[in-house]
């Protein structure tokens, strides 16, 4: 176990030293390393044996982009979008759920340096899990997208939508969970 942490330790610190020196050229072209957060608002809607329940709440939506650039227009990344939030189970607990959708993102500036307004879109594999049941996580499709405004070079304000939708057997009952999530989150992005 501790080779283990020890070994992701060490590779953090040299994708940390090394990423980031190449990361943050003032060039958009090369290769992009980005995260973020923000305010959000999600809607769950989850079907069981004929039956289906809504819920909807606040949330705390956080990204994460690795990829490279293409030249100073246009970013190609992985893209991990992931909205958490509280929702009421079916024994009537508050748990921790989350939403992601990891896949391919593309993002496309009307300028080649900031400021500059953008839109964006990803598609991917769309995840549902919570945090307290201890069941496995449900997949399905998922897409995505948005627009937004860098105003300062790496710091940029972005709206967007997800939708995602997975299915599941749990006990030998089909388990369908489609969320839709809308997001505002402010992100930095290397280049």
């Amino acid at each position: 176990m501790i080779r283990t942490m020890l070994a992701c330790l060490a590779f953090s610190v040299l994708i940390l030293t090394t990423g980031t020196a190449h990361a943050w050229d003032k060039e958009r072209k090369g290769f992009v390393l980005g995260f973020g957060s923000g305010v959000g608002f999600s809607s769950l809607k989850q079907s069981a044996l004929g039956l289906s329940a809504t819920e909807k709440n606040f949330s705390i939506p956080t990204d994460l982009a690795i990829g490279y650039a293409p030249n100073n227009r246009t970013l190609i990344y992985y893209a991990a979008e992931t909205s958490w939030f509280k929702e009421v189970n079916g024994i009537g607990n508050n748990v921790l759920f989350f939403s992601q959708l990891a896949g391919v993102g593309v993002r496309h500036y009307v300028k080649e340096s900031a400021p500059s307004f953008f839109v964006n879109g990803s598609i991917g594999l769309g995840i549902f899990d919570n945090f307290e049941s201890g069941t496995d996580a449900s997949y399905g499709p998922g897409f995505g997208g948005g627009f937004g405004f860098e105003f300062r070079r790496y710091w940029a304000i972005q709206a967007g939508v997800n939708y995602i939708s997975t299915s599941q057997t749990f006990s030998g009952v089909d388990l369908d969970s489609k969320a839709l999530s809308l997001r505002v989150v402010l992100s930095v992005t290397g280049y």
